[in-house]
């Protein structure tokens, strides 16, 4: 049982007693009419033609009245309808009557019935009826606009939403679909014919679809967003945000909203690998393991197939690093000119992003392969390149993703280069105590031995033995030796004057300096090299030194031949002396290692010193006549 009282007038009730008004209203009227016909035509012998005339209208319009009360009877109208047809019905009636009455009434107080007064009157009161409909109708025509125009907006959000939406009827435990825009289409490769009139559970397969979709319908509805995963078209699974929106009061029509995350959601995966990543890459030791790690993390984890680090040298920038698919799309990675767009970026210290480099006049090669293209600058370093042969193929989220890491890649090169120029100084430093510490051994030991000969023989000279003074005069030419290599060390690490040398004129003059003996010197190289051409004759005569002294034992005279690399930058000397066995060419170069009596030990350290200190290579190997062959590669 329902507790209170039931309503005087149930809505049936209220339909049969408005139609019951305008049936009364049509019948009484048609009553009227058809009575002045009988009176005109029968009592009165009035032509029957005029009488109908006169009748005809207001018949007409009983005759819709009663249809009208038909309708409302048998239900064919809606209540709200039916009771404003009814109310107005009696409002027109009433006030017409009443206003006819009115006048009616004082007339015959005046003894007088004036029909056109009455007629004017009544008149009067249509027209002001009809200004009071017609301003109602407009106020419903104008609410009635704009309800259109406000449905045209809706209807423009609906279908240009960057969202995907379905509006829903909710029947039962299931949600209808009545239609879905655009974007929903696209997204999920669904259009109207395949989804109105069917239930969003046989869109989204049970599978597929989500507890949020089957609680809504099934609960109070207040959860009304949810995040879930969804398969789109192309079989990718996407994450979005489905808000349910309400658009009648009993929530029985609906719109589901699905706002795609799936951009967001990378974006913070990347971001979080990225990250994970630039604590490896901040760990690197050298500016090279900073620029390979680079190219990996452009690789794999923001998916830069494309990429290459530049470093900025002597004006250029020269490739120190990239990818495997950079190098196969290029037959050679270029070194790009201060005529480029990476050198623009350099210099602004601005990234630079294209949907196709092949529209910009900067671009290095005008054939490049290369469409989509983004650089970064990587601060006094150089900059980062990452490329793509499809065009349009980087979005603002690789942009921005791009950005991340040469920021964390700049931080990283600065640190490592500070690094390794704090390395390079501690060596420097190392190598300085090093050589202080070889020259305390040399003044301690070796120049103190032929100082300590020579004051002995001095003073066998003054005793009357005048062989002592060869060889005093010896040990002291022993000490100038000495002293000149050390001069020579003293030098190791300076900055070196370069320029181009002839390896003939260089070579001819040291030899010139070096007591050669019965010993030939062959010149078999043209080359010009950039050097100290001062350290370079030092490096010729220490050289020629060494073969002289180990050659002197031989019977035929010593061979030495000078000459170019065959298939390298730089040139070789030879000899036809014993040669080094393979299991001293590595500790020859040690200060202090000599196989002589005479030797200082430090004739041939000094030679890999001025290698060295011009960024020289030196190697030692078996010359054609059997003796020793040193190659110098200067590239």
């Amino acid at each position: 049982m329902h507790s209170g009282t039931a309503p005087l007038f149930s809505a049936y009730k209220k339909r049969l007693l408005a139609g019951a008004v305008v049936l009364t209203i049509g019948f009484t009227l048609l009553g009227i009419s058809l009575y002045d016909i009988y009176v005109d035509a029968i009592i009165q012998n009035d032509p029957l033609h005029i009488t109908l005339a006169e009748n005809s209208l207001p018949i007409l319009f009983d005759l819709i009245l009663l249809a009208v009360g038909f309708s409302i009877v048998s239900q064919r109208w809606e209540l709200k309808k039916s009771m404003l047809v009814a109310k107005w019905t009696l409002a027109g009636v009433g006030l017409l009557a009443s206003i006819t009455l009115w006048v009616y009434f004082f007339q015959t107080l005046q003894s007088e019935v004036k029909i056109d007064v009455i007629l004017a009157h009544t008149t009067t009161i249509g027209a002001v009826f009809g200004v009071v409909i017609g301003l109602y109708s407009y106020q419903q025509y104008a609410r009635q606009t704009a309800l259109e125009a406000e449905r045209d907006r809706v209807g423009a959000l609906f279908e240009n939403s960057t969202d995907c939406i379905v509006e829903l009827e909710q029947t039962g435990d299931e949600l209808v679909i009545i239609g879905t825009n655009d974007r929903f289409t696209r997204t999920f490769g669904y259009d109207d014919t395949d989804t109105v009139g069917k239930t969003l559970s046989t869109i989204f397969s049970e599978r597929d679809r989500q507890a949020f979709e089957t609680r809504y319908v099934t609960a109070d509805n207040t959860d009304n967003t949810a995040i879930i995963k969804r398969q789109d078209a192309q079989g990718n699974i996407r994450s979005f945000r489905v808000t349910a929106i309400p658009l009648t009061e009993t929530g029985d029509r609906l719109y589901f909203v699905y706002t795609d995350l799936t951009l967001q959601y990378t974006y913070q995966e990347r971001l979080s690998k990225l990250h994970g990543i630039t604590r490896s890459i901040i760990s690197a030791e050298t500016t090279a393991d900073v620029a390979t790690k680079c190219v990996t993390a452009a690789e794999s984890v923001l998916e830069l197939k494309i990429t290459t680090v530049m470093k900025q040298t002597d004006g250029e920038l020269v490739p120190v690093a990239w990818t495997p698919k950079a190098e196969s799309v290029f037959d050679t990675l270029p070194t790009l000119t201060q005529d480029s767009i990476a050198w623009d970026v350099y210099e602004t210290k601005t990234a630079f992003s294209t949907e196709d480099v092949r529209t910009d006049d900067r671009r290095w090669n005008k054939d490049t392969k290369i469409k989509s293209e983004m650089i970064a600058p990587l601060g006094s370093y150089g900059v980062l390149m990452v490329g793509s042969t499809e065009k349009g193929a980087f979005s603002s989220l690789d942009f921005t993703l791009f950005r991340v890491l040469s920021s964390n890649i700049e931080a990283s090169l600065s640190r490592a280069d500070r690094e390794e120029q704090l390395r390079a100084q501690e060596a420097a430093l190392e190598e300085r105590n090093n050589r202080l510490e070889t020259f305390a051994s040399v003044v301690s030991h070796d120049l103190r031995n032929p100082l300590s000969i020579a004051q002995g023989y001095l003073e066998l000279a003054r005793s009357g033995e005048p062989s002592a003074f060869d060889r005093t005069q010896d040990a002291l030419a022993r000490m100038e030796t000495l002293i000149g290599d050390l001069l020579t060390l003293a030098r190791h690490g300076e900055v070196v004057a370069v320029k181009q040398c002839r390896v003939t004129e260089v070579a001819t003059s040291a030899w010139s300096t070096v007591e050669t003996g019965a010993a030939t010197l062959s010149i078999e190289s043209e080359a010009t090299i950039a050097a100290d051409e001062s350290l370079l004759r030092q490096l010729f005569e220490n050289l020629f030194r060494n073969a002289i002294e180990h050659g002197e034992c031989k019977e035929t005279p010593l061979e030495v031949v000078v000459g170019s690399l065959p298939d390298e930058s730089g040139f070789y000397v030879a000899d036809s002396g014993p040669g080094i066995p393979s299991a001293d060419r590595e500790t020859v170069f040690e200060y202090g290692y000599t196989s002589t009596s005479n030797g200082t030990g430090f004739g041939l350290a000094i030679v890999n010193q001025i290698v060295q200190d011009h960024g020289w290579m030196i190697e030692i190997t078996d010359a054609d006549t059997g003796g020793a062959r040193f190659e110098i590669r200067t590239d």
